[in-house]
């Protein structure tokens, strides 16, 4: 019996700890506007505003081409109408203003 508890709360303070490890901020929204120089800045209806860097595919993060599919996701995202949701890598990221100093880990495409 004892036994059988503490593996129920050795399980409950990784499954605690594993949620406090992998915060990240969510944003939904319409895309407005795309512009891509290099860099891709995308623009929500709530007023966000967000970039990706090609940088940061070369120092591997979440997969070599990230940028051009999440350009491609914003893309059909705007031609389709439909929202789309942001991923930021931080905690507590503002989902309105400018938030180009925050890393952006991948982006949904939502259903109508």
């Amino acid at each position: 019996m004892i036994t059988r508890f503490r593996s129920i709360v050795a399980v409950s303070l990784l499954m605690a700890s594993s949620t406090a490890a992998h915060a990240y901020t969510e944003c939904t929204g319409n895309v407005t506007r795309i512009w891509n120089d290099g860099t891709t800045w995308v623009w929500f209806d709530t007023g966000l505003v967000w970039g990706l860097w090609p940088a940061d595919d070369e120092q591997n993060l979440n997969g070599k081409d990230r940028s051009k599919n999440i350009l491609a996701l914003a893309t059909t995202a705007m031609v389709s109408g439909r929202s789309v949701t942001v991923r930021f890598v931080n905690d507590g990221v503002s989902c309105s203003g400018q938030q180009t100093a925050n890393k952006v880990w991948g982006l949904y495409l939502n259903s109508m």
